[in-house]
C-alpha cells in the first residue's frame, strides 16, 4: 500500500515530498550575485583635417593645365593604440582617366612618396627615404567618372599628434574642366602579424657539390606559409670575401630569403640574388665580383665580415 501524507490539505504520495522539496532547494540558486552597469561614449580614434584649419571642405585654386594643384592634410590618432588605415583620393569628373595625370604623390614629412601613374623617370628618383616608388600604393582605379588612388594599409602610431601629408595633382598640359578632389581616411581591421620563421619539416640529405638539403615551411610577417628547400653549402670565406648559393642546384628555381650560418658570423651584406632584387653593397643581380648569373638562374649572395661565416644557404621555392 503507498503512503499519502497531507500537504496543504490534498493527499500527496511520499515519493513527490521528495521532488518538492528538490524544486525548493533549486529555487534559491543565485544566477547573478549583485551586477554593476553603465555606459561608455567612444569617439572616433582617428581624424582627417586640411592641415591650415580648413576643416574638410577646401578651396582650391585655379590652375591651368600642366600645372599642379596641392591639397595638404593632416592625420591624427588620438587613441593610446595603435590603429592601422588607409588613404583614398577620390577625383572625378565626366569623362576621367589616368591619361588627364602626369604624377599624382603622397608624401609623409618629406619621406613617402608614390606614382601611381608611373611617369617619373626611374633614373631620375629610384627612391624616397628608403621607400621604393610605387610602394604605397594599393591600387588605381579607373571607372571613367573617378579615378579612385588606394594606399597600402599603414598602422598609425599610439597617441601621435599629427602626420602632415601633401597630395599632389599634376595635370596634363591638355587638361581642361572642374576635377573634384577627396581625400579620405579609411578604418581597417588590425591585421594579423606573425614573426617571420624558417622551420625545417624534412631530413637533411646530401645535395650536389657537398651540399645538405633540408624541406622547410617558411612563415611570413602576413602570416602566409610557403614550402621551400634549404640548400646549406660550406663555404672558405676570406674577410670582405663573396660567395653566393644558387636554386638551380636543387630543382626548386625561385629564391625567397637566404642567410649564414657560423658562430658570431658577420657580413657586410648579403641578399637574392635575381632580376629586380636590391644591389649587394652596390652590385647588381646579375655579375656579382665572385660569379655571373645565368639568364633565369638566382639564388643568395653574400659579402663576408669578421669573423667570417662558415655555410651559406639559401632558401629555393617551386
Amino acid at each position: 500500500m503507498k503512503k499519502k501524507v497531507n500537504v496543504f490539505g490534498k493527499a500527496i504520495p511520499v515519493f513527490a515530498i521528495v521532488l518538492i522539496s528538490f524544486a525548493i532547494v533549486s529555487a534559491m540558486l543565485f544566477g547573478v550575485y549583485g551586477s554593476v552597469t553603465g555606459n561608455v561614449i567612444v569617439l572616433a580614434s582617428m581624424n582627417i583635417a586640411e592641415t591650415n584649419g580648413a576643416g574638410q571642405l577646401v578651396s582650391l585654386d585655379s590652375i591651368h593645365g600642366g600645372e599642379a594643384t596641392t591639397i595638404t592634410f593632416d592625420v591624427k590618432n588620438s587613441a593610446d593604440v595603435e590603429i592601422w588605415g588607409q588613404i583614398r583620393t577620390i577625383i572625378s569628373n565626366d569623362g576621367i582617366s589616368v591619361n588627364d595625370f602626369d604624377i599624382s604623390t603622397i608624401v609623409d614629412e618629406g619621406s613617402w612618396v608614390t606614382d601611381p601613374f608611373n611617369s617619373l623617370d626611374e633614373d631620375e628618383v629610384a627612391t624616397v627615404g628608403g621607400t621604393p616608388i610605387g610602394e604605397m600604393i594599393e591600387s588605381v582605379t579607373d571607372t571613367g567618372n573617378t579615378l579612385v588612388i588606394l594606399s597600402t594599409v599603414q598602422p598609425w602610431q599610439a597617441g601621435k599628434s599629427a602626420w602632415t601629408f601633401t597630395s599632389e595633382i599634376t595635370f596634363k598640359p591638355n587638361a581642361v574642366g572642374t576635377y573634384g578632389i577627396t581625400v579620405e581616411l579609411l578604418p581597417v581591421e588590425t591585421p594579423t602579424v606573425c614573426e617571420y620563421s624558417v622551420e625545417e619539416t624534412g631530413t637533411p640529405y646530401p645535395g650536389l657539390y657537398t651540399s645538405t638539403v633540408t624541406l622547410v615551411t617558411i612563415t611570413n610577417e602576413d602570416c602566409s606559409t610557403v614550402n621551400a628547400l634549404k640548400s646549406e653549402k660550406e663555404q672558405n670565406f676570406a674577410v670582405g670575401g663573396w660567395a653566393g648559393w644558387s636554386c638551380t642546384e636543387i630543382g626548386y628555381l625561385n629564391a625567397v630569403g637566404g642567410g649564414v650560418i657560423g658562430n658570431d658570423a658577420t657580413v657586410i651584406d648579403q641578399g637574392l640574388a635575381e632580376v629586380g632584387a636590391d644591389a649587394v653593397d652596390g652590385v647588381d643581380y646579375p655579375v656579382y665580383p665572385h660569379y655571373t648569373y645565368t639568364s633565369g638562374e638566382e639564388g643568395w649572395v653574400v659579402r663576408a665580415g669578421d669573423p667570417v661565416p662558415t655555410s651559406i644557404y639559401v632558401l629555393c621555392a617551386a
